[in-house]
């Protein structure tokens, strides 16, 4: 495997825009960006997965690598995956959700980010829908914000999943570009995007709860304030203040 590019820059100065690499951005209002950082040749098949997880309801970002070989040269270090349209993306989305491919032999997707509650409700919903769901191994996934998804307002999780797994969600080999053809997913993929979706859905869903929630404790505790507190407070007692002088000068 070739070292990770230090940086997007460095594959602008080595590469040519849609010959060796093409990148995708599509932004809606969303909670969530979808991220495959290591598309096409260079992880195949992420960024089939990130782009159906997405849909229509999330905000996508790409990264793929188009050589017929050696795309591997072109992947760029999670830790340094700075780049104006990325960086955009992320900063107009609560939370991100990376999805990558993973160095195990077997059937395994490790779930890893600084989201707490995202990664457990992931690793919880795949486990029950029958995947090898595990932590992530790769060191400080969980609170390095250095990783890209974990720039988010409320962190990221990234989803990494084994040549093994991506393997098996096909009806044809893992090679060739001919995971791009829809007609070559089988059920097992269409299970994975569905389950990570309804995650995805039951997330959002919750932390809309939790902000209505909060935003009624503040509004019912502001109510119990008198109302010259809240609105004539100061005024108020600025005026009782020059009164008090004026008594001090009689």
């Amino acid at each position: 495997m070739h070292e990770p590019l230090r940086d997007y820059s460095a594959v602008v100065l080595s590469a040519v825009k849609d010959v060796d690499y093409g990148v995708e951005v599509r932004q809606v209002a969303s909670y969530v960006a979808i991220v495959a950082l290591h598309g096409g040749g260079i992880e195949p098949l992420t960024s089939e997965l990130a782009d159906a997880i997405a849909g229509r309801e999330h905000s996508l970002y790409t990264f793929r690598g188009l050589r017929e070989n050696g795309n591997d040269a072109l992947r760029i270090s999670p830790l340094r995956a700075s780049e104006m349209r990325l960086d955009n993306l992320i900063g107009h989305s609560k939370t991100v959700l990376s999805i990558a491919g993973a160095a195990d032999v077997g059937m395994t997707v490790q779930v890893g980010g600084s989201n707490e509650t995202l990664r457990n409700l992931l690793l919880h919903t795949l486990k029950e829908a029958g995947f090898d769901a595990r932590p992530s191994d790769t060191p400080g996934v969980d609170h390095a914000r250095a990783y890209f998804f974990n720039g988010a307002e409320q962190g990221g999780v990234q989803l990494e999943l084994s040549a093994a797994l991506r393997a098996s969600m096909l009806d044809a080999p893992l090679n060739g570009f001919r995971w791009e053809d829809p007609a070559c997913w089988n059920d097992r993929l269409h299970h994975f995007v569905r389950v990570v979706r309804e995650a995805l859905a039951l997330y959002v869903a919750r932390d809309r709860t939790d902000l209505a929630r909060t935003m009624e404790r503040f509004e019912r505790t502001t109510l119990r304030v008198p109302r010259w507190m809240r609105s004539e407070g100061h005024t108020h007692n600025h005026e009782q203040d020059k009164g008090n002088e004026g008594s001090e000068q009689d």
